[in-house]
């Protein structure tokens, strides 16, 4: 049995899985149109790992085009191991992850996860304008394996594990240290002849730069004072100094095509206004921020957090939208348990301790009860699955295989046999601001169904006065009325919400 080490990413924050839809361009009147096969859902997982010293078409691998051989796969394709029985083989003392240049130095450090591409690619497209190794996808992250001079390599049947990649270029590593969960999704330009096209969110894009600005301000010891820096100004140098995006006209295939990726958008002003595209250097990166960084920017928009990417001007493009999975646990022993929290990463999976209402996707059991966390996912109509779920993602070794089913991983118990089931989420408390004194079950429970929460322990004044709370009460219960809401207050017998109760119970 081996142990493997592993860093602790932010529990709470989304990794990266990504569902892929394809739309196939060229020169005929019916191109582009959709893809005839199944969107793809790619992760660490699923990524093909190239042989060390081989064509690594990885984050920081270099050129590619029409001149670059396909990439050299190391036992046939990639098979994950966390959580899952496994043999294997620890290579105590790997290489560094990347050599001066940049480029990969060992067969799983390059976190590609996609390569896109006329011929042995994972998304392949048969569009002349697109090059035989056209561009890569990859996962980076600072916060990769715990021991940077020892790598544990992972091997099941022969077959290794793809990791985190690196950041090399300054944006791919400012982007990593901004980004919430410290994981970011970078496509790379492989020398195309007709180039490669990303949408960009204005807002995110222009927000790193100005971090970039004020850290080279800071580096040159502030912008005030009489420091020379040198003859062009910010404006006049352009680009990412000067806070400017070059955009480019996309020809009407591409728009064709970014309508296409788009219609079944819920959020029409996404497929009214349309996103703008930069072209990349060749043998270029970009951090694709909206992966990494606009899920709080897209939280009014019901549409998952996604990039566009066109590969040369006849149309071909791909659609890379984040899946939410994070994974909530109950009543699993700590031996089992933490083999599987650190095998989530691979799966682009993250997990929370409690139940998240707006963010927990699945709760995972050994059967089903009628317990806390029970409850709150039949409310929220949330799938209770078993640890056989997680390891059927683990065992997927291929983008292109479908995801299991829920419904095959359901686990023993009929409690909610009897209940009646609505598509909708419950709405059993709305019209309910429930009150709460501590951090328990009872603020998710009640929001569960459907009641707005007010957790007192949070927002009422630190001060031990009792004049301050009962004004701060005061404005609640106006607010409450003003919302047309009942306010009802949960108790309890907490040492920590003992002088709340008290002054609770006086005002009864």
């Amino acid at each position: 049995k081996i142990k493997v080490r592993f860093t602790t990413l932010n529990p709470s924050a989304s990794e990266m899985l990504l569902r892929v839809d394809t739309v196939s361009g060229g020169n005929a009147t019916t191109h582009p149109h959709p893809s005839s096969n199944p969107p793809l859902h790619a992760c660490l997982a699923t990524a093909t790992v190239v042989q060390v010293g081989g064509n690594s078409s990885g984050s920081g691998s270099g050129g590619g085009g029409d001149n670059a051989p396909p990439p050299t796969q190391c036992g046939g394709s990639t098979q994950l191991i966390g959580g899952v029985p496994h043999r294997g083989v620890i290579l105590p003392t790997a290489p560094p992850p990347h050599d001066d240049d940049g480029s990969p130095n060992a067969a799983n450090c390059s976190g590609e996860i996609l390569t896109v591409g006329r011929k042995n690619c994972t998304v392949t497209i048969d569009d002349k304008c697109v090059s035989r190794g056209h561009a890569t996808i990859s996962l980076l992250s600072n916060d990769r394996l715990a021991s940077s001079s020892s790598l544990d390599e992972m091997l099941f049947d022969d077959r290794i594990v793809m990791e985190f990649g690196a950041p090399v270029t300054p944006e791919e590593i400012r982007a990593c240290d901004t980004s919430p969960s410290g994981v970011i999704c970078v496509v790379r330009d492989r020398g195309s002849k007709f180039g490669t096209f990303v949408s960009v969110d204005e807002q995110l894009l222009l927000a790193q730069q100005s971090l970039a600005r004020n850290g080279d301000n800071d580096a040159a010891g502030g912008t005030g004072g009489d420091c020379e820096t040198g003859d062009e100004t910010d404006d006049e140098a352009g680009g990412a100094a000067g806070g400017q995006i070059d955009y480019v006209d996309l020809s009407e295939k591409q728009i064709r095509a970014v309508h296409l990726l788009s219609e079944n958008d819920s959020d029409r002003d996404a497929v009214n206004n349309p996103p703008r595209f930069k072209k990349l250097a060749p043998n270029t990166s970009i951090p694709l921020l909206q992966l990494s960084h606009g899920s709080e920017s897209s939280s009014s928009s019901s549409s998952p957090p996604h990039a566009l990417i066109l590969f040369g001007p006849q149309g071909s493009a791909i659609r890379l939208s984040l899946l939410p999975l994070q994974f909530t646990f109950s009543r699993i022993k700590k031996p089992e348990l933490d083999p599987i929290l650190s095998s989530l990463r691979y799966i682009g999976a993250s997990h929370s301790s409690q139940w998240d209402v707006k963010r927990s996707t699945h709760l995972v059991a050994p059967d089903k009860t009628a317990a806390a966390k029970g409850i709150m996912a039949w409310a929220c109509r949330r799938p209770v699955v078993t640890g056989g779920y997680i390891e059927a993602l683990l065992g997927r070794r291929d983008a292109m295989e479908a995801l299991p089913k829920e419904e095959d991983y359901c686990p023993s118990g009929t409690w909610d046999s009897k209940l009646k089931y609505t598509p909708e989420p419950s709405t059993a408390l709305k019209g309910y601001r429930i009150a709460v004194m501590v951090d328990d079950d009872n603020a998710p429970l009640a929001q569960s169904a459907g009641a707005d929460i007010l957790p007192i322990h949070e927002n009422a004044p630190t001060t031990s006065a009792r004049a301050d709370f009962e004004t701060w009460w005061g404005m609640q219960m106006n607010e409450a009325s003003r919302d047309k809401l009942a306010l009802a207050v949960v108790s309890s017998s907490s040492k920590k919400c003992k002088q709340y109760s008290d002054w609770l119970k006086q005002n009864e």
